[in-house]
């Protein structure tokens, strides 16, 4: 796989990550995509890739890691308040907890 290779040379890449992690959930391989998208967060993804980029939020979806969601969105919504692909998910995750 391409991607595996980019992350190989470029691990404190982000977008390495985020390429790789999109293919995993395009796999079906929703759990091995979530902890790949949260590297990519975790090594400075811009906040606003989130506008146009939502399959970390479909795959933290996937196996449940809404508060992971809230962590991203939350901050997200503060810069870009009137999103509607962020405040989708950021209610799919409080409403999952219950908030």
């Amino acid at each position: 796989m391409h991607g595996e290779q980019d992350v190989k040379t470029r691990p404190g890449d982000p977008y390495a990550w985020w390429g790789v992690a999109k293919a995993s959930l395009r796999l079906g391989n929703a759990e091995t995509a979530a902890e790949q998208f949260d590297r990519a967060v975790n090594l400075g993804v811009p906040a606003i890739y989130y506008l146009y980029r939502q399959e970390a939020f479909e795959a933290w979806t996937q196996v449940g890691w809404y508060s992971r969601m809230l962590q991203v969105t939350g901050p997200a919504l503060t810069s870009f308040p009137k999103s509607k692909e962020l405040l989708k998910f950021h209610n799919v995750a409080r409403e999952a907890l219950g908030d």
